[in-house]
């Protein structure tokens, strides 16, 4: 009975770790929609002033010559230069990824909830017998 709870206890955890993944991801898949818009918006803007975000809550004027060239980060530091359409297309297929991912980390959030559901089950069996 103890080696059950104990599992119990190890699952609500692993669950509480997929829980906090999903939560991040479900951000980042609202990021991408909204780069996604932004990118939509982008495209039908030519020589325009614009407010352009640095980070951490900071802005900066300044002006869009160029609304086809793009620079887009692939990864560990590199940034290479794409046209609006290529720039969709990637930023597309990562919210595809990013989908696909929650929609497995919700699999096995469902497996873990079934898994203890079938132990708390065993649990109060064991209990009544007693």
């Amino acid at each position: 009975m103890q080696k059950a709870v104990f599992e119990i206890s190890m699952m609500e955890n692993r669950l509480k770790q997929l829980d906090q993944n999903l939560s991040m991801i479900e951000q980042q898949i609202m990021e991408h929609e909204r780069i996604e818009n932004s990118l939509n918006e982008l495209g039908k803007e030519k020589n325009s002033d614009m407010i352009f975000p640095i980070g951490a809550g900071v802005f900066a004027n300044g002006n869009l010559k160029d609304s086809e060239s793009l620079l887009v980060s692939i990864g560990s530091g590199i940034v290479i230069e794409k046209n609006l359409a290529e720039t969709n297309l990637i930023i597309s297929k990562r919210k595809e990824k990013l989908v696909s991912l929650r929609e497995e980390l919700g699999g096995q959030m469902k497996i873990l909830v079934e898994a203890m559901a079938r132990i708390e089950q065993a649990l109060r069996i064991e209990s009544e017998k007693k």
